[in-house]
């Protein structure tokens, strides 16, 4: 997972080109969540099977999400 400075906006993507494996997404998961973030895929849900993955802090996650649709 990409380090940030402190006091900033964290979030981080995981979207290789040819897609993350469910195990690629699913170790960091438990990470996230012990360190107060969020998970889903781009479309929202809770799944590792999609090759995509958005972690961010609760406030951002849906704003990036709400980004996500708008690009794709």
């Amino acid at each position: 997972m990409p380090r940030r400075p402190p006091g900033r906006d964290r979030s981080a993507g995981h979207l290789p080109p040819s897609g993350a494996g469910p195990w690629d997404i699913a170790a960091l998961i438990p990470i996230v969540h012990e360190a107060g973030g969020t998970f889903s895929d781009l479309t929202g849900q809770h799944r590792t099977d999609t090759g995509a993955a958005l972690f961010a802090r609760p406030g951002l996650h849906q704003q990036l999400l709400d980004i996500a649709v708008t690009a794709h």
